[in-house]
């Protein structure tokens, strides 16, 4: 499968964080770099304050405030 298939972002994912996380999540993939953890994780900080304890991971973070689901697709999204 070309790196190209694997970074589309699919319409329901678009979806899904445009309407729980407000954000256009296509702007964080790169076709040749892939997900853009640090550009998203200084777009959390920005919007949402310092999460980041020592103790609260991303995921932490992004499934207490958004849920499962958006947690789950955003480590999708790391691992491509």
């Amino acid at each position: 499968m070309s790196i190209n298939k694997k970074l589309q972002v699919s319409q329901r994912i678009r979806k899904l964080f445009r309407d729980k996380v407000n954000v256009d999540i296509t702007y964080y993939v790169h076709p040749i770099m892939g997900f853009d953890v640090i550009g998203f994780d200084e777009w959390l900080i920005a919007k949402y304050g310092n999460y980041m304890d020592g103790k609260t991971s991303m995921g932490d973070f992004l499934e207490k405030k958004f849920g499962k689901e958006v947690r789950n697709l955003t480590e999708g999204l790391i691992k491509l």
